[in-house]
């Protein structure tokens, strides 16, 4: 069975890696959303991934890992295109979009029960309801929600966060009482 199971996950991350890479090498003027959201080869791969990426398990832990690697690839090909900015932490970004987006199909159900559309369903592209689930996420995507100064200020705290010191798991409230 792992055997299988290590197949399909090949399968399903080449399949995944060849469309965002077709996706950002064609540039802001050439991707097509709403074709990608219909294609019916996709639903498979979708309900796939629904179903195993919340086991706690080193072949889905290698699963994920490979899809935020290959991320940082699609964030390079899209700044060459011209779809994405820069950024000086592609691993960081690509982690990031990759849990978001890998997330959203883990709780599939509560995001139809919030938005009215399930994003394991391929057939969805169509429906008005995922104008209602994708406008927020590029809003935040493309303008940002923060002012300038809470992004400033949201900035300089991440900033002294990585420069401090590790914690080592202890309760500093057991410190004062030894």
């Amino acid at each position: 069975m792992e055997g299988l199971r290590a197949e399909c996950d090949v399968r399903v991350v080449s399949i995944i890696r060849e469309a965002k890479r077709d996706a950002m090498a064609a540039g802001p003027g050439g991707f097509n959303l709403l074709g990608a959201l219909q294609d019916p080869k996709f639903t498979p791969i979708i309900r796939y991934l629904a179903n195993v990426l919340s086991e706690d398990s080193a072949a889905v832990g290698d699963l994920v890992d490979e899809v935020v690697a290959d991320a940082e690839g699609y964030i390079e090909l899209g700044a060459e295109s011209g779809m994405m900015r820069r950024t000086d932490n592609p691993g960081g970004v690509a982690a990031i979009l990759a849990v978001w987006q890998l997330g959203a199909l883990v709780m599939h159900r509560h995001v139809e029960r919030i938005f009215g559309v399930d994003p394991t369903d391929v057939g969805t592209g169509v429906h008005p309801e995922m104008a209602g689930y994708l406008a927020p996420g590029y809003e935040i995507l493309s303008e940002g929600i923060l002012t300038k100064e809470a992004a400033a200020a949201l900035q300089s705290a991440v900033a002294a966060l990585a420069d401090a010191p590790r914690n080592s798991g202890e309760s500093t409230q057991n410190e004062g009482t030894q």
